[in-house]
């Protein structure tokens, strides 16, 4: 009876371990892994892969930042992200942005500029990302057309990678930069 008992409980456990086999997830993962990857988000650094290295001066990362500044010459309010599937299928996600600093995600603005300079001490991710017709400021950033801007240290980061985990796209949006708006005062 007792060699019957610790047969049962043996197998058992062996067949709770086969199928908590995290390696086993991963396995199953691998070979289901969806093709929607994405190729390109407006205005934004495009994150697709872990970061293995410490030499992240070439990767997209919050840490590439540019000055800019500008007219207002639209508002877009609860703007949208614009992301390109590698098939070239355009989509639009929810602009909600996780701003750091202890803050809730964020929904967010759309602003397009004119007159716009980029300052940047060397070229990065989002300089090369960087569109005057795709800057990103939190919702309750009070702007509007005719308004000058400066953003101080302006970063917006897509991150999107295949959890192998989760067998899906993880993806977060990242925006941080200090923003300093001048009204347009003059009367036309």
């Amino acid at each position: 009876m007792r060699i019957t008992l610790f047969l049962l409980v043996a197998v058992s456990l062996v067949f709770a371990q086969t199928a908590q086999d995290p390696t086993q997830i991963h396995h199953d993962c691998y070979y289901n892994t969806p093709l929607d990857t994405i190729d390109y988000a407006k205005g934004m650094q495009l994150k697709t892969q872990a970061t293995d290295s410490t030499n992240i001066s070439n990767e997209p990362s919050l840490i590439h930042t540019v000055d800019i500044s500008g007219i207002i010459d639209s508002v877009i309010d609860t703007a949208t992200i614009e992301v390109l599937s590698h098939n070239g299928k355009i989509s639009h996600i929810l602009a909600a942005f996780d701003i750091g600093k202890g803050k809730p995600i964020s929904l967010s603005r759309r602003i397009l500029l004119r007159n716009f300079k980029a300052i940047y001490a060397e070229e990065s991710p989002m300089t090369k990302a960087l569109d005057s017709l795709w800057i990103f400021i939190p919702l309750d950033t009070q702007v509007k057309p005719s308004d000058s801007i400066f953003i101080k240290g302006y970063s917006a980061l897509y991150k999107y990678i295949w959890s192998e985990y989760d067998c899906r796209y993880d993806h977060t949006n990242y925006l941080s930069g200090e923003i300093f708006v001048y009204p347009n005062t003059s009367q036309s």
